[in-house]
């Protein structure tokens, strides 16, 4: 694997990272977006918004579990261990939301309830918190 990790990557991770963050922003924007419209515009929002959660879900727990790898193949200064564990712990609450919020969105595709504006706005609401999850596990790097 290592011999697909270009020089300036120290390992992997860097690799996954920005993954997710497009990905869930996205599907967070496509739901504000979706809120917005009547009709067959919305649910056609809603449901690629749905599949690009889940996939940004996904993503996040791949980045997570190269994170967690690559922190044992790099040399962690005493006193930045604070920081690498703060990190963890918030990628973990990141990961474990998204994933739950994916499980909801599965679950609303799967049974095809009309969705109306308000649970579109729950959605993107929920989203919302789960993009400030997202950036606080980034400034915690």
């Amino acid at each position: 694997m290592n011999a697909l990790v270009p020089a300036w990557a120290p390992n992997v991770h860097p690799l996954f990272v920005h993954f997710p963050i497009a990905l869930l922003f996205t599907s967070v924007l496509l739901d504000l977006l979706a809120y917005s419209l009547p009709g067959r515009a919305r649910v056609m929002l809603r449901d690629v918004g749905a599949v690009l959660g889940v996939i940004g879900a996904l993503a996040a727990l791949a980045t997570y579990l190269t994170g967690r790898a690559a922190a044992q193949t790099v040399l962690i200064p005493g006193m930045a261990h604070a920081l690498v564990n703060a990190h963890w712990q918030w990628a973990l609450w990141t990961v474990c939301y998204f994933a739950g919020l994916a499980v909801a969105r599965v679950a609303l595709l799967v049974m095809r309830r009309a969705i109306g504006p308000r649970a579109t706005a729950a959605l993107a609401g929920a989203g919302r918190i789960g993009l400030g999850l997202l950036f606080e596990t980034a400034a915690r790097r």
